[in-house]
């Protein structure tokens, strides 16, 4: 049940969402203007989101390598709005979920909540997270303020496990956690602007920044983002980082729980549109190497994670 634990950087650096551009742009822009971001939320908006993330991890112990494989495919209604009080809301509501697993230990799994009619039991619980919805409020800069129905999706799948389970119950609730947890909508929500400096941009032009990550697992990561294209009514920007986790943290790979220290490189890719801010599209691969200690032994971890998001509007 280790489905969801190496969401290393499960959703990592998208910070996705939010924010409008003042400036007017049209499809006949030059690309030599400047790009100024600038912090306030459209008032409403009707889109579908999809993250697509691929984790392939290995490590050697006692002269054997051992690889896992996952993919957790994840579609989501994307409802913006105002609330009574005049208050910026998101309402997500979680429309598929489907995991693929492969590892040395237990073969090939699939899971999805659009159950068949002889579900397997992971899948009957990811079918109760279906249809279920949470709701971010976001002050006036983007940032998420006020968070309700996260305990309500775990619980949904949690009392669905009979009593007297507890090491499974414990397990399972990890792992949900891992995508409708506060952290996962932390990093995968909060506003695009945290990609772009206070300052006007133009194509070329570069800019670096610490950010501290934590999902799953906590790093900080070194990154300079470059403006590639202003063209039409798009910004493109690309992203270089350095990642170092800040002390060894706990984990667990391929069914093993092991304290980590790791580093590596991110490389990403992102589309915005100009005018309100909103990131549509954003392409991110990640590879960490460190070690791990399992039983006394310290033994090498390599890990490849590259993670694709898209939002359309409906």
């Amino acid at each position: 049940m280790q489905i969801f634990c190496k969401r290393v950087c499960l959703l990592t650096t998208v910070f996705l969402l939010f924010a409008s551009c003042q400036q007017n742009s049209s499809h006949d822009e030059p690309d030599d203007l400047s790009y100024h971001y600038h912090h306030t939320i459209p008032s409403s908006g009707h889109y579908y989101m999809t993250v697509l993330s691929k984790n392939n991890s290995s490590f050697s112990y006692q002269e054997k390598t051992i690889r896992s494989i996952s993919t957790v495919n994840i579609g989501m209604l994307y409802d913006l709005s105002r609330d009574s009080a005049g208050r910026s809301q998101l309402k997500l509501t979680y429309d598929k979920i489907a995991i693929e697993t492969e590892s040395d230990k237990a073969g090939k799994q699939k899971f999805s909540a659009d159950t068949d009619a002889f579900p397997s039991e992971m899948s009957r619980l990811l079918s109760l997270l279906k249809g279920h919805s949470i709701t971010i409020w976001y002050d006036s800069l983007g940032n998420a303020t006020d968070i309700a129905g996260v305990e309500g999706a775990v619980s949904a799948a949690l009392n669905a496990i009979p009593p007297g389970q507890t090491s499974v119950r414990k397990a399972v609730e990890e792992q949900l956690i891992g995508f409708v947890g506060a952290d996962f909508l932390k990093n995968t929500l909060e506003p695009v602007g945290q990609l772009f400096p206070d300052s006007a941009v133009k194509t070329g032009d570069t800019w670096s920044r610490q950010v501290i990550q934590q999902s799953g697992i906590r790093f900080t990561s070194q990154s300079v983002f470059t403006v590639t294209s202003l063209k039409d009514s798009l910004a493109k920007l690309k992203m270089e980082s350095t990642i170092n986790s800040d002390k060894a943290i706990p984990l667990t790979v391929s069914g093993y729980r092991v304290n980590a220290r790791l580093s590596g490189s991110q490389m990403g890719e992102f589309l915005t549109q100009k005018e309100t801010g909103i990131l549509t599209t954003a392409h991110i691969k990640t590879r960490l190497n460190g070690d791990i200690e399992i039983l006394g032994k310290t033994v090498p971890l390599s890990v490849v994670i590259e993670k694709d998001m898209k939002l359309k509007k409906l």
